[in-house]
């Protein structure tokens, strides 16, 4: 072997093993413990409507309660009553208003 050649094998022998120790050195020799899953309460009923139309599937497209719950959620999302710039007007016949939803709601 040329010399050169295993001073580049030594060197990176050492960095390696020096790396090694570092990393040894900052664990702190616990492991980690896992926890039970955490069940995420609702914060509120209108969150719990919008889980139980997400579980209706189709269904919900014509609920009335998951209408409202939706257009609530827009409004909380957007702000305001869902006439602001960006956001679609409801077309009639399609379910009450966001700002109503949420009085009904709240």
């Amino acid at each position: 072997m040329d010399a050169k050649l295993l001073a580049r094998l030594g060197s990176a022998v050492f960095v390696g093993g020096v790396i090694a120790v570092a990393v040894v050195a900052t664990g702190d020799g616990r492991r980690l413990q896992r926890s039970a899953p955490v069940r995420s309460q609702p914060a509120d009923a209108l969150v719990e409507q919008l889980r139980q139309c997400s579980r209706m599937g189709d269904a919900a497209r014509d609920a009335p309660p998951c209408r409202k719950a939706w257009a609530a959620e827009r409004c909380r999302f957007f702000g305001g009553d869902g006439s602001g710039i960006g956001i679609a007007p409801m077309r009639k016949g399609l379910g009450v208003s966001p700002a109503h939803a949420v009085r009904e709601l709240g």
